[in-house]
């Protein structure tokens, strides 16, 4: 409940990001909510590197992120280059 809120934080890159809701999850210990927003480009990332997605691979709580993105009718995973 306290702590690590990034909410005030810039998005990553300009883009024109969609709002899709939030997730909420409970650990043991916690709860926790993530507010879900989604884009889409052809850029490559300035840091880390796109990975193909097996979504049943997924932890829980980001399989219920990638649910709700995969929801909205702009939704595409695209093959990494």
């Amino acid at each position: 409940t306290a702590g690590w809120d990034g909410r005030d934080r810039a998005a990553p890159f300009q883009a024109d990001w969609r709002d899709l809701g939030e997730v909420k999850h409970t650990f043991t210990h916690f709860h926790l909510i993530l507010q879900v927003l989604t884009t889409n480009t052809t850029a490559n990332p300035d840091r880390g590197e796109f990975m193909p997605l097996q979504p049943a691979d997924l932890p829980t709580v980001m399989r219920k992120a990638y649910d709700l993105a995969a929801a909205d009718p702009g939704f595409a995973v695209k093959t990494p280059r």
